[in-house]
This record gives C-alpha cells, structure tokens and sequence, in this order.
C-alpha cells in the first residue's frame, strides 16, 4: 500500500498538467471527504488522476535519475496499469485518509467520490485488482466508494463525522494541483503531544512543546505542474509571533542535520549543496502562516546530485550484497570439498578451461545453469560461450549496461604465487591461510576497463609496486573487497602498496594495522 501512495504522489508532483485551466474548488474537495473524517483524523491526501500524464512524468523523472531508466520505465508501466484501469472504471478523484484510530494494524484507507453515472460495483472491482490492493474491501458509503482493511471499514458504517472547518482552508492553500496533501491535527492531538512531551529535545534548545503544537494548526502541500513545476507548502500558525518562533526552530533543526553527532553522520559530506537545501526549505513568515516555494530551477540544481549521490550509495549496497553472496557461496564450496575453488578447472595439458565463478554456481541457487556447461570444454567453445549471455545477477558488479550485455563481470580474484587463487590447480584449504582470514583478500572489485568476461578464467594479477592499479575506487568509501573470514569492507583509496599487497597475500607474516 505504501508503495503504491509514494509513486502516485511522486510521480504526479514530477509531470505537467493536463487541466491546467481547472480552477480549484477547495469546499467541494473537503465536503467530499468530510462524511468520513473524525477527531483522530491526521492528514488527508488527494490525486487528480485524469491529471496525470505518465509519458511526462517519465520524461521528468528520467532527467533527474540518470542510469534509472530500467527501473522507471518498470514503474510506469505499473502505475500506467492502474491508471488505466481505474479512470475507465469511473475512478477521477482519489483520496487517501490517514486516522490514529486504524494505527496500528490497518492502512489509510481510500474515498472515491461517485460522480454522475459512475458505478459503485465496477469502481471497486477495479480497485480490488491491483496486488497491493487485494487485501482492501471496497464498498459503497453515502456518494463514494470507500475502500479499506476490515477493521477500518467496520469503524466507518458507524463513524460520526467531525467537521474539521480546517480543511477547506487547507485545500484553499494547497491550490491547484493534481496532487495536494494535508496535515489536520486536532486539539486533542495537541493536548496529548503537550503532555507527553511537554519540552523540546536539548538539542533543539529545549523549550516549550507548544512552539510546535501552537505553531502548526494545519499544513498543506501544493504543486503547480506547468508550465514549470513547483512546490508550495503552508503551515497555519496560531498567530504571527507563534510562526516566527516555529520558523526558527525548523531552521534550527535543518541546521542541526549539517553537524555531527552521535546519531547523525553529517549531512553536508553526505548530500552536495546541504547548505542551499537548507536555504531552500528555510520557510518564510507571512503574517501568521509559514511558507516554502520551491521552483524547478532551484529543485532540479539542488536534486539532481542528491539523487546521483543516492544511486550511487545504491550501487555500492548492491556490490556488497553481492560480494557477500560470492563469499558465502565460497566458504559453502570449501565445506563440501575442504579446499576453496581453483582460479579454474584444467585439462590434461593444465590448460585453463572455465572460471571459478563458474564452478561456483551450485552454490549461488545455479544448479541447472551449472548443469548447462561441458565442463571439459573451454570457456570459448561452440556450446559454453552459448552460456555467456546468462551471467547471473550476483555477478553484475556495475550500472554499464554495456559491460552486462557482453557478460563481463567486475569480481575478480587477485591470483598470485602466494594468494588463495595460486593461478594454478593447486588447492588452498583454511589451513593455509596463515596470515588469518580477516587479513586475507580473496576477491575484489576492478573498474570497468579491467572487467573479463564472468566465465574466462582471467582475474587480476596485481602489481607488487602498484597493487591499487585496476581496482574500483568507490567515491567515499574506497576500494571494496571480499575477505577469506567471509565479510566485506572498504579499503581507503590512500592505502599504501605494502599494506595492500600485504593483505593479498595468505602466508606472507606480515602484521596488518587497517587504515
């Protein structure tokens, strides 16, 4: 449910507008939901789904996550699903109805408002089809269609209403948009807030609660889509001294992200252009509301190397998942033989025939790949290099598309004399590992120019002088390695050779202080 919330608002807030000659009716948007709004009713949100234009948003989204378009592409084609099928359903406007009362245990649930010849049964048949909606039970109450869990549906047949006057005035703030998302706290919700936590962290200067409670009545997220995205947001204060000191402890608070303490890592290493962001979502005090504008000129400059920065912390996780795999698949091969793989398999003339990483297969859930090669047949032969097209995930160490087309792999074991991979049909068991496992690098992970084809038996043969040369160089982190004790972790980039050669080695003695 959650996933389906996130990118109907994300993607609604990056696409132009498909009506934006409609002039927005913030009574009629609140009056359609009222029927269904009680005190403990917290924030309500709303699409315009005839106004959302999915090729658009493809396109806007593209040019902020570059080397995404796979996964965009992926999820446009799913929300273009139920777009489809819910606005020929009937379905143009949807809310989504968060209340304390369905916390914890049952999802916000949805109002459809009927309109004209709109029919009940076909609507909600519609809705039941999405796979994150299998579990929600829609039925029709009052003018709308409104779908929820069991429990939730139960409370709303005898739900009193609340008229929460608030939300007229917060879909008025919010404006025209496809998309609006407002936050209604009630009085009681303050009440209870005040007295469980009547005074403000220390590091927020520990003041009164109330800077927060009087100071956010209600809140509103607006977006203008054309003929240039923007976002406003409105927070309404008691009044205007009330704003200006809930002004200053957000300032505080975006500030505070910026400095390093004992919970945070610091922002400002971590996102370019904090100090703009910050700058950015500062609100302006106008009389007594608090105001954000944000405009894409200003979002695009400041986004889109958060979202580089982002994906490339992604990558990052996703080699280590995979390394971690590879180990474990290692120490699995070595419990069923007693010995870790050989850089390859060999014929009678100790001719190398086909990469460790193929023989490691069984224990990466490859059986029937495994099953697929001759193994007395090289890595080039008519039928193995059939095989090369089918490079498993776990061994897709980079975003070049290029790189995963050809099947060519960045995982490399480091062969030497004295290494776990010897280079030769030699066997290394745990017992030869004399300089400890936590001390002994078995793969590693080289840039782009140095990937091999994953079923060649070519890895990396490091120079003594210059043992850095080839391996990736992971901005901020270093170089990533797999350790023969079966864990994976960063090297700095600044690491001198003889550690680092040191550390290839399993029987060198050498005494290893980690940078």
């Amino acid at each position: 449910m959650s996933r389906m919330i996130v990118w109907t608002l994300v993607l609604s807030l990056a696409g132009p507008s498909l009506a934006d000659e409609k002039k927005v009716d913030a009574e009629a948007r609140a009056k359609a939901v009222a029927p269904f709004l009680d005190v403990q009713t917290i924030a309500v949100g709303h699409v315009d789904l005839t106004r959302v234009d999915m090729d658009a948003i493809a396109t806007k989204l593209s040019e902020y996550a570059k080397g995404s378009e796979s996964a965009l592409a992926d999820a446009k084609k799913e929300l273009g699903d139920w777009l489809g099928t819910w606005t020929k359903a009937g379905v143009h406007d949807l809310y989504v109805v968060v209340s304390l009362a369905d916390i914890p245990g049952q999802p916000p649930f949805l109002v459809i408002p009927l309109k004209g010849e709109s029919d009940a049964k076909v609507i909600g048949e519609a809705m039941s089809r999405s796979k994150h909606l299998e579990h929600f039970k829609f039925e029709k109450i009052g003018s709308a269609v409104v779908g929820g869990g069991e429990k939730t549906m139960a409370r709303l047949k005898t739900l009193k209403p609340d008229n929460r006057l608030e939300l007229t005035k917060a879909f008025a703030a919010a404006g025209d948009s496809a998309v609006q998302a407002i936050f209604i706290p009630s009085n009681e919700n303050r009440k209870v807030v005040e007295e469980i936590m009547p005074k403000l962290p220390q590091e927020l200067g520990g003041g009164p609660i109330t800077v927060v409670t009087r100071g956010l009545l209600w809140g509103a997220v607006g977006v203008d889509l054309t003929p240039k995205a923007s976002l406003r947001v409105t927070v309404q204060s008691q009044d205007a001294g009330s704003a200006e000191k809930l002004r200053d402890l957000t300032a505080k608070f975006l500030l505070l992200q910026g400095e390093e303490g004992p919970r945070n890592q610091k922002a400002r290493d971590v996102l370019p252009g904090f100090d703009k962001l910050v700058e950015l979502l500062t609100p302006k005090v106008q009389e007594d509301r608090l105001v954000v504008t944000l405009e894409e000129k200003d979002v695009a400059a400041t986004l889109k190397p958060v979202v580089a920065k982002v994906q490339g912390t992604a990558g990052v996780r996703n080699s280590m998942n995979n390394l971690k795999q590879i180990a474990l698949a290692m120490h699995n091969y070595h419990d069923t033989y007693r010995h870790f793989p050989t850089v390859a398999n060999f014929d009678k003339a100790d001719k190398p025939l086909l990469s460790w990483r193929v023989h490691l297969l069984p224990f990466l859930d490859q059986v029937e790949l495994y099953k697929q090669f001759h193994l007395d047949e090289p890595w080039d032969s008519e039928h193995n290099k059939k095989l090369i097209a089918k490079m498993p995930a776990v061994y897709h160490s980079s975003k070049n598309k290029e790189l995963i087309q050809t099947g060519k792999t960045t995982y490399l074991a480091p062969v030497g004399e004295n290494f776990i991979f010897t280079g030769t049909n030699k066997t290394i068991s745990m017992r030869d590992i004399v300089d400890g496992t936590s001390n002994t690098i078995f793969i590693v992970d080289v840039d782009d120019d140095h990937a091999v084809i994953w079923t060649k038996p070519e890895d990396f043969k490091p120079d003594p002088q210059q043992p850095q040369k080839a391996l990736r160089n992971h901005p901020g982190h270093g170089f990533l390695l797999g350790l023969a004790d079966g864990s994976v972790r960063f090297l700095p980039a600044k690491v001198d050779a003889k550690t680092l050669h040191a550390l290839f080695t399993r029987n060198g003695g050498e005494v290893i202080n980690w940078p």
